[in-house]
Order: C-alpha cells, then sequence, then structure tokens
C-alpha cells in the first residue's frame, strides 16, 4: 500500500486555480451580462489582497454571486 503524502502548498493552489478556472468558466457560459467588482487592500502585516466579486443572473433568473479573494505575495 502506498504511503499517504499531503500536497504540499503549490500543488494545492495549482489544484484549486484549475478547480476554480473551470467553475467559474462553466457559470459564466450561462449569462448573458456580467457585473465585476473588485477591491484591494493591504493588511497591517503588508500583505496585499484583492477581492473579486461577480454577479450575473442565469436562464433561469437566478441571481449568482461569486467573490474571490487573492493574496498577492
Amino acid at each position: 500500500m502506498d504511503e499517504y503524502k499531503p500536497m504540499d502548498t503549490k500543488q494545492r493552489e495549482k489544484c484549486h486555480k484549475a478547480e476554480t478556472k473551470s467553475n467559474v468558466s462553466a457559470l459564466l457560459k450561462q449569462a448573458d451580462y456580467v457585473a465585476l467588482t473588485t477591491y484591494t487592500w493591504t493588511s497591517d502585516a503588508h500583505d496585499s489582497y484583492m477581492s473579486l466579486t461577480c454577479l450575473f443572473v442565469d436562464k433561469s433568473c437566478s441571481v449568482n454571486t461569486n467573490v474571490y479573494i487573492v493574496h498577492f505575495d
């Protein structure tokens, strides 16, 4: 039996980015129009962040809101 080895941070981030990209692509295919807003800030520890909010109405007239937060090294 293979020994369990957890993913390192870079592997986990790469996997998460791929999942997020495919999820966002699938959701946006349902939208005719999209509203995007961004907000940036710096923490007290001088870490930079950006949030992206995506809002759209899908084909069933449901409002969808997705928020993504990015941490810049």
